[in-house]
C-alpha cells in the first residue's frame, strides 16, 4: 500500500509540475506581448496624461509578473523541486548590478541609494548568482516600497574565511516605516504582509519575504531582520561561498598616491568614496559642497595639489555641473581633472557632461570597479580599448553595433514576432522571419546570419530540435550564436536551451533593454 501510495504522489508531483510549467508558458506569452508593446510605446511622444495611463499598465502589468514569479517559486520551493547553481561568478557584479536596478524608483522618491563593498570582499567566488540576485532583489524592492524618503544601503563585508569557504555578511538597509515586534515574528511565514490592514497602502503577495528565507537557507544561509516602527529596518544575511577558480579582478595600484577631492553633501556617499579610494591607496579629501571644495582648491592644497575631483550633480546651492564649469573658468594654478556623479541617469548625460569639459561621468550608486577604471584612464595610467577621453557607463557600450546585423528570428506567435521586430528596428538590426523550427533550419542553410533569435514552442519543429539542426548538420551558420527567446522560465529551462546547442537565453516578457543588450554581447563577442 505504501508503495501505491508512493507512486501516486509521484505521478502527482509529475502532473502538478507539468501543470505549473504549462501555466507559467501560457500567462507569460501575452504577458511579453503587454510588458513589451507597453515599452515600445513608453519611447513614442505622448502627452502627460496618455503617459501617467501606460505608466499605470506598465506598473499592474510588472505587478502581475511578479505574483506569477511568486507562485511558482513557492510552488517550487514546497515540492522540494529548487535546485541550485554551483558555479563561479563576480559577487561584486551581483551586488552592484541588484541595486541599480531600483535607482529610477528611488530617484523618483527623492531617495540616495548606496552600494558599499567592503575591501576585504573578493570579487569570484562559487555558488548560485540567480538566486542570490533574486533574494537581493526582493529585499531592496521592499525597502524601496517602504522608504519614503532617506537612504537605502547594500553593503557586504567578509566576516570569516579559510583556504576553501569564504562567509559574508549582506545587509540592505532603509530609513523606511519600519515595522514592530509583532509582525517581525511572522513575517518570514508565507502568505503574511506587514501591512495587512483591508486598507493597505503598499500591496504584494506576502510570498517574497518567505521565498527569500527559503533560498537563504537551501544556500546554507541565514537570514533576519532588525526593525523599529519609523526607525527603518535592516536584513542581515550570512552566508557562505566557495572561493572561485577563476582570477580576482585586477588591482589598482597605479592610481595609488594620487590626491582626490570628493564633493558631496551625503555623508554615506563620501564615506563610500573615501574607502574605495583609501583602499586603493589614494589621498582623500572631502567637501560637502561647492563653496568649501572651492577653498579647499585654492587654499589647503598648495603643497600637492588635487589630482582629480569627483563632484555629485545633486547639491544644494551650487550644483556640481556647475561647480564643475566655475572650477574650469577660475584663475587656479592647479585645477583638477573633473568627474561628475549623478543619481538621475539618462542616456547622453555623459556626452553632455564631455560637452561640457567633464573628463569622467559615473551614474550612481558609483560602481567600485567602474570608479577606479574612471580614475586611472583620466590619469593617464590605464588605457580603453576605444580611446575615449570620457569614461562612462553609456558611451562605453555605445556604438556596439557600429554596422547593421542581420537576425533570423524563428516565432511561430504573430503578436511575439510583431513585437520583437519593432524592437530589432529600433535597436538597428535587419531582420528575416521562420514561423516555426523547420522554416528556420531550411533559412539557415541558405544564408548567414549575425545571430539567430529563437522560440521554443512553434509547430512542425521545435526550437530545441531545429537549433540543434542548425549547429550540428553543417551549413553556414553551424557558429552562428543563438538565443532562445522563450516563454519557458521553469527551474532547469535554461539549461535544456544550452544543452540543446543554444548560446544563451532570454525569459518572456522581453523587455527592448534586456534585448539590446544581449545582442550587443553577443555581437561584441563575434567582433573579437
Amino acid at each position: 500500500m505504501d508503495q501505491e501510495a508512493r507512486k501516486a504522489a509521484e505521478a502527482a508531483n509529475v502532473a502538478k509540475s507539468y501543470f505549473l510549467a504549462n501555466m507559467s508558458h501560457e500567462i507569460r506569452t501575452p504577458m511579453n506581448g503587454i510588458i513589451g508593446f507597453a515599452d515600445i510605446l513608453s519611447q513614442t511622444p505622448m502627452t502627460r496624461e496618455q503617459y501617467d495611463y501606460l505608466e499605470e499598465i506598465r506598473n499592474a502589468s510588472d505587478a502581475l509578473l511578479y505574483l506569477i514569479n511568486d507562485v511558482l517559486d513557492f510552488s517550487k520551493i514546497e515540492a522540494d523541486k529548487m535546485e541550485l547553481e554551483n558555479i563561479d561568478f563576480d559577487i561584486h557584479y551581483i551586488l552592484e548590478s541588484s541595486i541599480s536596478l531600483i535607482v529610477p524608483g528611488a530617484y523618483n522618491k527623492g531617495i540616495e541609494v548606496h552600494s558599499e563593498i567592503h575591501a576585504d570582499v573578493p570579487s569570484m567566488v562559487k555558488g548560485d548568482p540567480g538566486r542570490l540576485r533574486q533574494v537581493l532583489n526582493n529585499l531592496l524592492s521592499n525597502s524601496l516600497k517602504f522608504t519614503e524618503h532617506g537612504d537605502i544601503t547594500l553593503s557586504a563585508e567578509c566576516i570569516e574565511e579559510d583556504e576553501n569557504i569564504l562567509t559574508f555578511r549582506l545587509k540592505v538597509s532603509d530609513t523606511g516605516i519600519g515595522m514592530p515586534e509583532e509582525v517581525i515574528k511572522s513575517l518570514f511565514k508565507p502568505f503574511t504582509q506587514a501591512d495587512s490592514s483591508t486598507t493597505r497602502k503598499y500591496g504584494g503577495t506576502g510570498l517574497g519575504l518567505a521565498i527569500s528565507k527559503r533560498i537563504i537557507e537551501k544556500m546554507g544561509g541565514e537570514i533576519s531582520i532588525v526593525s523599529k516602527v519609523n526607525g527603518g529596518t535592516t536584513f542581515t544575511i550570512v552566508i557562505s561561498f566557495q572561493r572561485g577558480s577563476q582570477k580576482e579582478r585586477v588591482t589598482y595600484g597605479e592610481i595609488s598616491g594620487m590626491k582626490i577631492l570628493v564633493v558631496d553633501d551625503n555623508r554615506l556617499n563620501r564615506r563610500i568614496f573615501r574607502e574605495y579610494l583609501e583602499d586603493s591607496g589614494c589621498m582623500v579629501i572631502e567637501a560637502v559642497n561647492a563653496d568649501e571644495a572651492f577653498d579647499i582648491l585654492r587654499h589647503c592644497c598648495r603643497e600637492k595639489p588635487v589630482d582629480m575631483a569627483i563632484i555629485d550633480f545633486n547639491m544644494p546651492g551650487i550644483d556640481g555641473m556647475e561647480f564643475g564649469k566655475m572650477i574650469m573658468a577660475s584663475d587656479l594654478q592647479y585645477k583638477p581633472k573633473i568627474v561628475i556623479t549623478s543619481s538621475a541617469t539618462r542616456t547622453g548625460d555623459g556626452k553632455k557632461a564631455q560637452d561640457a569639459g567633464f573628463s569622467g561621468y559615473l551614474p550612481k550608486p558609483v560602481r567600485k570597479k567602474e570608479l577606479l577604471d574612471t580614475i586611472s584612464v583620466i590619469a593617464g595610467r590605464r588605457k580603453l580599448d576605444n580611446n575615449r577621453e570620457l569614461v562612462t557607463r553609456h558611451l562605453i557600450i555605445e556604438d556596439a553595433i557600429k554596422d547593421k546585423k542581420e537576425i533570423l528570428l524563428a516565432e511561430d506567435m504573430e503578436a511575439n514576432r510583431k513585437l520583437a521586430l519593432i524592437m530589432l528596428k529600433k535597436i538597428g538590426c535587419e531582420c528575416e522571419v521562420a514561423i516555426n523550427g523547420q522554416e528556420a533550419v531550411d533559412a539557415c542553410l541558405r544564408k548567414k546570419y549575425d545571430l539567430i533569435l529563437m522560440d521554443c514552442q512553434m509547430p512542425v519543429m521545435d526550437g530545441y530540435e531545429a537549433a540543434k539542426k542548425i549547429k550540428t548538420e553543417g551549413g553556414p551558420n553551424a557558429d552562428t550564436v543563438v538565443v532562445a527567446m522563450t516563454a519557458n522560465a521553469l527551474e532547469g529551462d535554461r539549461e535544456k536551451c544550452l544543452a540543446a546547442c543554444m548560446d544563451d537565453y532570454i525569459p518572456k516578457p522581453v523587455t527592448i533593454k534586456v534585448l539590446e543588450e544581449v545582442i550587443k554581447k553577443w555581437i561584441a563577442y563575434i567582433s573579437d
